[in-house]
């Protein structure tokens, strides 16, 4: 080889643009883009004779796509007015590239604490603040997009005047929205996930919110059932089939609790053991005497310490028993032993974590070539299902060998169960096909094709006669004849 080049463009109608060629020895391109936008990319090897890989590179397809966008999501807010329960606030998220599990709108109180909300019911981007609660008039918005720009807007309502009131449902208890606190990372395009089932581990601090999900509770092991309260409501059981829907305690009447929307924070995670961040306001003279985390398994009703902070410093690590939905509140004792009581029945959590390890379930159905006039694409169809599930959970790589190197086909598409795939030249007839499912707390199964796909370059030869060969050249008809006789 002599040299590779770089070809780009800034839009699939585009012509290729040259953009530079670097030697063989060299492993990247330094590739500064001029404006946000979409760039496709692709490469042209040379060899020492001179005569590249693609004889014309317009019909050569794209090998690596990447969306440019530095623009933070806008967000407006509208007043709906009040209605009995509290007032009411739709609040609009908008971007090119939005990330619609990293909303959240919060809205502050006068002892300067941000409250979550979740969308009323039958509404995303409505929340009604309790009229009960003593705010400040100030909410805030934020958001981020699937670039990793994000927003914290605030608001003061006095600065918008109701513009209603309209009709809105008088909101109820809702389960809560799911938030991750692991930056759930994207398989690297050349190397997604390997094949097996196996939990992703990678602690991150990104938080993603996807408001109105239902997230069942299964009542834990030997506790009893307990009546519902104000800030409790039943959750249907899960569909038949799913095996997270939790055991069933013989002769007691089994109740799945929702988390109540007075939590203030929400996590879900992949593994019981972690380390939870905490702060220590008004600290006296006598400084911090003791630092305990207590926990509870059926929405505060019963309290039991779970662990104590040796060295009474963030972060502080937990071992949580198992799978399921956890209420967690830290206490402090001072350097004389005052103070540090423990959560009374009935107080509400500080902190909610779900801790689900279940891998999705998910499998590749079938990857199959389309004819007629869709010659060229191929038809993937997929089945992927988990209570956590993103809502953008899927993606889609290919490769010519069953070890890769894996290249992208899409990422983040939505669970609808088919995607129609535009096949780039390939230099293989034949490709591996591998889908990837992930869910909120970071849990990805992996399918892959078991053989090769046999692709069609949507190509028909046609052939066209061009002569005879070995004829004597004698006109159509045969040759003329004379009689031979009289001359």
């Amino acid at each position: 080889m002599k040299e590779v080049k770089l070809f780009v463009k800034d839009q699939p109608s585009q012509p290729w643009t040259f953009a530079g060629s670097v030697p063989p020895s060299m492993r990247e391109f330094v590739f500064k883009a001029p404006k946000d936008g979409e760039y496709w990319f692709t490469l042209v090897t040379v060899n020492k004779a001179g005569v590249p890989s693609v004889a014309d590179v317009a019909t050569q397809g794209a090998q690596a796509v990447v969306v440019l966008d530095r623009k933070p999501p806008e967000a407006q807010l509208k007043n709906l007015g009040a209605v009995p329960t509290g007032q009411c606030v739709q609040c609009q998220v908008t971007d090119d590239h939005p990330d619609n599990t990293a909303t959240r709108f919060e809205y502050q109180t006068r002892d300067k604490v941000w409250r979550p909300l979740d969308p009323v019911p039958g509404s995303t981007d409505t929340y009604c603040i309790p009229g009960q609660a003593a705010t400040t008039g100030t909410v805030r918005v934020l958001a981020a997009d699937r670039c990793g720009n994000k927003l914290v807007k605030p608001f003061n309502l006095q600065d918008f005047p109701a513009e209603g009131p309209e009709v809105v449902a008088n909101p109820v208890k809702t389960p809560p929205e799911m938030i991750n606190t692991h930056d759930v990372k994207t398989p690297d395009p050349v190397t997604p996930p390997a094949v097996g089932h196996e939990v992703q581990k990678q602690p991150g601090v990104g938080v993603a919110v996807n408001p109105g999900v239902v997230m069942p509770a299964p009542m834990p092991k030997g506790i009893p059932s307990l009546p519902l309260t104000q800030d409790m409501v039943p959750v249907p059981p899960l569909a038949q089939g799913n095996k997270s829907a939790g055991p069933t305690n013989k002769g007691v009447e089994q109740v799945v609790y929702s988390v109540p929307q007075s939590a203030m924070t929400k996590e879900v995670v992949n593994k019981t053991h972690f380390t939870m961040n905490y702060q220590i306001e008004d600290i006296g003279t006598s400084g911090v005497g003791k630092v305990e985390v207590w926990i509870t398994k059926d929405m505060g009703q019963h309290w039991q310490a779970l662990a104590e902070d040796m060295d009474r410093k963030s972060p502080v690590s937990l071992v949580l028993p198992g799978e399921g939905v956890f209420g967690l509140t830290v206490v402090a004792t001072n350097g004389l032993g005052f103070g540090g009581e423990p959560p009374a029945s009935g107080s509400q959590p500080d902190w909610w974590v779900e801790v689900d390890t279940t891998l999705p379930q998910a499998q590749l159905m079938g990857v199959e070539p389309l004819k007629g006039g869709q010659a060229g694409a191929v038809m993937v169809t997929w089945m992927a299902s988990d209570k956590n599930l993103l809502d953008e959970p899927i993606d889609l790589y290919y490769a010519t060998e069953s070890t890769g190197p894996w290249l992208p086909i899409a990422k983040g598409l939505k669970n609808n169960g088919q995607y129609r795939w535009q096949v780039p030249h390939v230099n293989s007839p034949r490709v591996y096909v591998r889908m990837s499912a992930t869910d909120r707390a970071g849990n990805t199964t992996v399918s892959q094709t078991p053989q090769a796909i046999q692709l069609d370059d949507g190509t028909r030869p046609k052939v066209h006669i061009q002569g005879i060969g070995g004829s004597a050249g004698v006109p159509v008809g045969g040759p003329s004849l004379s009689s031979g006789f009289g001359g």
